[in-house]
């Protein structure tokens, strides 16, 4: 049974990804990704960077010297990174559809 069906419909918030495209390496070989839409609902109470991480996982692969960023798009074009869990909640709990925008790029340790 998918995921959403278990969300309580109170707090369900629809999340809205637009994965762009990214260039990986696989099996030694590098690997162009075309990006597309995701999007799926989810308990705006319950939900975080890793679980949104997973999610996107689900569709696409990265090398493990890259990862997975999201950003805000605020309504002058001004994009942001989201910076924690927190700020993730608090986007899910004030609205009924979230949208982020996912870049892959080189780790940064």
């Amino acid at each position: 049974m998918p995921y959403y069906f278990r969300i309580d419909k109170n707090n369900a918030c629809r999340v809205v990804i637009d994965v762009y495209s990214f260039s990986t390496v696989e099996d030694g070989r590098s690997v162009y990704r075309k990006g597309r839409p995701l999007e799926w609902w989810v308990d705006s109470d319950e939900y975080s960077i890793i679980d949104m991480d997973k999610d996107v996982h689900k569709h696409f692969s990265w090398a493990i010297y890259q990862e997975a960023n999201f950003c805000l798009e605020d309504q002058s074009g001004k994009t942001s990174h989201l910076a924690s869990d927190q700020q993730l909640l608090s986007l899910l709990r004030v609205s009924k559809v979230v949208k982020f925008i996912m870049t892959v790029d080189r780790c940064v340790h």
